[in-house]
């Protein structure tokens, strides 16, 4: 859902899943280093136990800003992740679900950023 809606709005996503060859019919690629031009920013939607790789591969390709997905659950940040961004000089984006930063969200989600916002 995030990768249509980002999609939609015309924002050049690149998905990257070593699992499948292809995403909505865009070329999905087994690691960052793989993408040309590079990329500086990366959205990670992984389980906890598989971020440490893959922000190991965000330093490895240079990817300088990196959101850490949460929606519903633990997400892909935890403090060690978010620990690791910091010690590799990641600027990290964590626990907040994109659709929640866009503009014009549908009714859930800006009550989920609403409620969030409030009892931070």
């Amino acid at each position: 859902m995030v990768f249509r809606e980002l999609v939609k709005r015309g924002i050049d996503v690149v998905p990257v899943n070593p699992a499948v060859a292809e995403v909505e019919g865009r070329r999905s690629f087994r690691r960052l280093a793989e993408i040309e031009p590079r990329v500086d920013a990366a959205l990670v939607m992984t389980h906890p136990a598989q971020t440490d790789r893959v922000l190991a591969d965000c330093v490895e390709a240079g990817v300088r800003r990196v959101w850490l997905h949460r929606g519903a659950g633990k997400g892909s940040g935890d403090d060690r992740a978010v620990a690791f961004c910091e010690a590799h000089g990641l600027e990290v984006v964590r626990d907040l679900c994109p659709f929640m930063a866009l503009p014009d969200a549908g009714l859930p989600h800006r009550l989920h950023a609403f409620f969030r916002k409030r009892l931070s």
